[in-house]
């Protein structure tokens, strides 16, 4: 059995969901790939860690 594939970006997919992974497909709950799902999580994740040095760093300065 061969690995299919998106037929937009050429990622592999599991078999079973369709033509497209989930980047392409523009929903990241489509399928089982996981692509576009992990890729909203990292972002919310770097997005939390720099409002968290934004945190930070605006408590020091209001220390001074």
């Amino acid at each position: 059995m061969s690995q299919a594939h998106c037929s937009s970006c050429g990622l592999p997919i599991p078999d079973g969901q369709g033509r497209s992974c989930s980047m392409c497909y523009g929903d990241p709950y489509y399928g089982r790939d996981g692509y576009a799902l992990r890729m909203l999580e990292e972002q919310a994740q770097q997005e939390y860690e720099r409002q968290a040095e934004r945190d930070e760093h605006s408590q020091l300065t209001d220390d001074f």
